[in-house]
């Protein structure tokens, strides 16, 4: 009898916290939209390869990983990295973009589901 109040408890317990570690923190909208507008800015620098213009997306102190793993500290560097792209490897490709979902965990950190091809 003992055992099964335990395991009871357990379940409760489970139950009870779970709920709390799957949180979405709801946030205004125009946040959102700001997420979608800086995809699609991203996007359409990518598609006119515009490595100038794709590097003031981000922050001065970005930290941005490639397609081959790399990582880029900074935006000059991104910058770099988007003008030697363009220039060869990626010159024909464009973009396209879909979101799934925007979630918040937090009012200033969101994830993004989506796919581009």
């Amino acid at each position: 009898m003992t055992q099964l109040m335990i395991l009871s408890a357990a379940i409760i317990s489970i139950a009870l916290v779970a709920p709390l570690c799957a949180v979405t923190i709801s946030v205004p909208t125009s946040d959102e939209d700001a997420i979608r507008k800086w995809i699609s800015d991203y996007t359409v620098a990518w598609n006119i390869h515009d490595a100038r213009s794709l590097a003031l997306l981000f922050r001065e102190d970005a930290d941005f990983v490639g397609g081959s793993g790399g990582v880029f500290r900074g935006r000059s560097q991104i910058e770099r990295l988007m003008a030697e792209e363009f220039s060869a490897p990626l010159k024909e490709w464009s973009l396209t973009d879909a979101i799934e979902d925007i979630r918040f965990l937090k009012p200033d950190i969101a994830i993004v589901n989506g796919t581009y091809s």
